[in-house]
């Protein structure tokens, strides 16, 4: 993640909070159980105060509560190539047309770390704690 981030044209970019959100979740995947757990648990609180409508979780909620774990090589590589390609293109530049990408650079550093998708993935059937 920090050698892709490090392409950005600039952190104060407005997009690159959202970009690395996103590549973040091209990667990690919430644990459903734990999530559905969570749902409940908040959903039975907002039903004690009287309230109808359930909120939704943020990641502030599921940070503490919940695991991540990786998607798999082949997702995670799918999913970033498709955050990339659309970061590179129009949605990736401020109302000033100013990219968020430097595109050259980006090219040249994902050809580098694509191979590393399969090994930065959790080992089979073992959650992280």
């Amino acid at each position: 993640m920090r050698r892709l981030a490090s392409c950005v044209s600039s952190d104060s970019h407005p997009l690159y909070a959202t970009f690395l959100r996103k590549l973040s979740a091209a990667i990690f995947q919430w644990d459903e159980g734990d999530v559905k757990r969570l749902q409940e648990a908040k959903t039975k609180e907002i039903q004690s105060r009287g309230l109808e409508t359930p909120m939704e979780l943020t990641s502030k909620e599921l940070n503490p509560h919940c695991r991540r774990k990786t998607r798999g090589a082949a997702e995670t590589e799918a999913l970033i190539d498709e955050l990339l390609t659309i970061y590179k293109g129009d949605a990736g530049s401020e109302s000033l047309g100013v990219p968020l990408l430097n595109a050259h650079k980006l090219e040249e550093m994902w050809e580098q770390q694509r191979s590393h998708c399969t090994c930065t993935q959790d080992p089979p059937g073992i959650l992280p704690v």
